[in-house]
């Protein structure tokens, strides 16, 4: 394996003698001298990084065809791209499916989704499989940026906090290590392929605001939270197509009980 990093050097990772590790700044001439025949993308410019539109393009875009230009010097045979469930914009519908098309697609979004587009294109030109992973909020110890991780900070210091929709049933996020089990899984996958991934059998979330409360504090605090009705709809993830393709997805509870027990 050859790991990449931006800033921080992981030393628990660089312990692992088959492992060797480089810097890479997507933003800048990208360097591998090494020969590899999988490229596992999971890099980008984020939103919370609050990027221009121009610069978060040029990261995630102009960084993803200088690596893929690098893949077809190796002719590699497998690209996996983790991308966003925010390529939607959007979402207007209860049920979220791939060939779902939406609107207001935000900055972040419409670079991962012209990411995808420039993939699909050098995978058929070049022979090779590529596979990508759609993803909602990733859970995980010391996860950041979406509305679990918020909660789970506001449950565990008891701060009273307000939750609309609490009978909308949900399940857009996905552990870290289910995450690595799909990507695994995915590198025998000999065609191209498009998924929706999250943890499969939704809860409302009126449930998993009650599960995240009882696992931490050993008691149903009901004055921690005021559920509210809101005229926003929320949705659920679609994952049929990636479980029809035998993606061992977590079932929702086990994405919440691992992500609180710090798994």
């Amino acid at each position: 394996l050859i790991c990449s990093y931006r800033k921080h050097f992981p030393k628990k990772i660089s312990k692992n003698k088959k492992i060797k590790l480089i810097k890479i700044d997507l933003e800048k001439k990208i360097k591998i001298k090494d020969n590899f025949d999988t490229l596992i993308h999971c890099a980008a410019a984020i939103p919370s990084y609050n990027l221009s539109k121009k610069k978060m393009f040029k990261i995630n875009i102009d960084g993803f065809k200088n690596l893929l230009q690098i893949c077809k010097k190796n002719k590699c045979k497998k690209i996996i791209l983790l991308s966003t469930t925010s390529v939607y914009g959007k979402v207007k519908i209860k049920d979220l499916k791939e060939n779902y098309r939406g609107c207001r697609i935000k900055s972040y979004g419409k670079s991962k989704l012209e990411m995808e587009n420039i993939l699909q294109k050098f995978c058929k030109e070049n022979k090779c499989s590529g596979t990508i992973f759609r993803m909602p909020g990733v859970l995980g110890k010391n996860s950041k940026h979406n509305f679990l991780t918020k909660m789970l900070d506001l449950i565990t210091k008891k701060k009273h906090t307000i939750v609309f929709n609490p009978n909308l049933k949900f399940n857009n996020a996905i552990h870290i290590k289910n995450l690595c089990n799909i990507v695994f899984q995915s590198l025998t996958k000999k065609k191209f392929g498009i998924y929706n991934i999250g943890s499969k059998y939704p809860l409302k979330l009126k449930n998993i605001i009650s599960l995240m409360i009882n696992n931490i504090h050993g008691k149903n605090l009901k004055n921690l939270v005021t559920y509210k009705r809101s005229n926003k709809k929320g949705f659920r993830i679609n994952v049929k197509k990636a479980l029809k393709e035998k993606y061992k997805l977590y079932n929702t509870k086990k994405t919440i009980l691992d992500f609180i027990n710090g798994d």
